[in-house]
């Protein structure tokens, strides 16, 4: 996985390449408060916040074509995530941590 500053800069960059700019302030503050959650339970604050910029990386993939891009990554998609695809965001923001950031701590995938 990148180091955090990197790891930073290529999520804030996705978002503008991808026209979500609007996106970035959501993803650091919510970084933020995961490392400050992490800190006060003594947890990785590192992979909290991490997890906090990538949570919504998934949601530059249009509602319209969130089932075809998680079946694509071979997320299994649930006939509610089908009927409602924008359920799906979290699964994609994982799937592209994985494929695009290179992120594979399974604590920081499963907090996505």
């Amino acid at each position: 996985m990148m180091h955090t500053p990197d790891l930073k800069m290529a999520m804030t960059v996705f978002f503008q390449e991808n026209g979500r700019s609007d996106l970035i302030k959501q993803s650091l503050a919510v970084g933020a408060k995961a490392r400050a959650l992490a800190e006060q339970f003594n947890l990785s604050s590192e992979q909290a916040e991490q997890s906090g910029w990538l949570h919504v990386v998934g949601a530059v993939v249009p509602v319209s074509e969130a089932v075809a891009a998680a079946q694509a990554y071979g997320v299994d998609v649930l006939p509610e995530e089908e009927s409602l695809p924008v359920l799906l965001t979290q699964k994609l923001s994982a799937a592209l941590a994985q494929d695009l950031f290179g992120v594979t701590e399974p604590h920081v995938l499963s907090a996505i």
